[in-house]
């Protein structure tokens, strides 16, 4: 009989935090553990666990149905006696981890994605330290704050960064970009910065837009693209259409296979203000050999080191992206430096295999 392992998401929409945790749900199984899910049935990450073939079990998952919630958790998990529950959002861990401790199931993990911090209020501390048995962080930069907040050992809480599962191939750089001109309808001379992320208030994309207008006219070849779902109600788009390069910046929406993009860049950049654990975009731009230009926010320095992995900078600060993005496309000597450090050190610590091994260690 297989080891099953049984994760909880409460979240509807489609971001890092989703893709991670379908990522992992994918290794183990090819490690031949069961994996199941529960999630709502409007989630994105539902919809696409059911197209990959795993068992999702839809509830609710809302404030005003815990209780019910809880209940089905404590049924499931006690007929079907998972080897480990991991939750990841906030009202799935209340009911998953304290369903999975009422059952006895021996591996509790509460994933934490996000470097918000966590109010250390009395429910919250019975969850971090009396249900979880570990809690996992996407950046070590969570994890100490966690350890901090809740007085937890450093065993207990400990960054497994997320992984990355690689194409078969890359596509040649020269055919994404070629490729890209053809799908905004631009000339073949055209070339591209970009942003590769959901579009949220604080993935500073507003910042990215306001360091672009400053410099435009110093790049007379280059636009700005950004790839993403749009969160935010259009109002980015807007911004973008008030600028003197509004012709020379566009919107993708979401794209499943983000690759020819990063490939396409001669600049990945990631403007967030708040929130980030190591960020995937970062990583992926990296191991698909793209100068990653970040901020030093949450989890983005513990990968990013002044010219030697990438390019960090102060968050909210426009400036300070123009004049990095500048030095980036201009010193192209300490560029390829730079990028090719990058890829090697992501192709040793970035990839969905360390990220597996590590949790599966975990495993009791």
């Amino acid at each position: 009989m297989k080891p099953l392992l049984i994760h909880t998401e409460a979240s509807c929409g489609w971001g890092g935090q989703e893709i991670r945790t379908l990522t992992e749900c994918c290794w183990f199984r090819e490690q031949g553990y069961d994996v199941e899910l529960i999630a709502p049935s409007d989630s994105q990450i539902s919809k696409v666990a059911k197209e990959e073939q795993f068992i999702v079990h839809n509830r609710t998952l809302r404030k005003k149905t815990q209780l019910s919630d809880l209940t089905f958790c404590t049924k499931l998990f006690r007929k079907r006696n998972p080897l480990m529950v991991g939750t990841h959002s906030n009202i799935d861990t209340r009911v998953g981890l304290c369903a999975a401790k009422l059952v006895g199931v021996p591996n509790r993990f509460r994933y934490r994605h996000v470097s918000i911090p966590v109010r250390a209020n009395f429910w919250n501390r019975f969850v971090y330290q009396k249900c979880a048995t570990r809690i996992i962080t996407t950046a070590e930069a969570i994890a100490v704050k966690l350890r901090a907040d809740f007085n937890l050992p450093a065993e207990k809480a400990q960054c497994i960064a997320t992984g990355i599962a690689l194409p078969r191939q890359f596509p040649e750089r020269e055919i994404a970009r070629t490729d890209l001109c053809r799908e905004l309808n631009l000339t073949e001379n055209s070339r591209f910065l970009g942003q590769i992320s959901v579009i949220r208030n604080w993935k500073g994309h507003n910042d990215v837009i306001a360091a672009f207008e400053q410099i435009y006219h110093k790049l007379p070849h280059h636009h700005l693209v950004f790839v993403g779902s749009d969160s935010g109600g259009g109002h980015l788009k807007k911004t973008a259409a008030a600028t003197k390069c509004a012709d020379r910046i566009h919107f993708l929406g979401h794209k499943p296979d983000p690759w020819p993009y990063f490939r396409s860049f001669d600049l990945n950049i990631l403007a967030s203000t708040s929130s980030e654990g190591i960020p995937q975009s970062g990583m992926q731009a990296m191991l698909a050999g793209t100068p990653f230009l970040g901020t030093t926010t949450g989890g983005i320095p513990e990968i990013i080191t002044d010219l030697e992995t990438g390019y960090p900078v102060p968050p909210n600060s426009p400036e300070s992206l123009a004049k990095a993005i500048t030095m980036i496309l201009e010193d192209k000597a300490q560029t390829a430096r730079t990028t090719e450090a990058a890829l090697q050190w992501s192709q040793t610590h970035c990839l969905e295999d360390i990220m597996g091994q590590k949790i599966q260690k975990l495993l009791r």
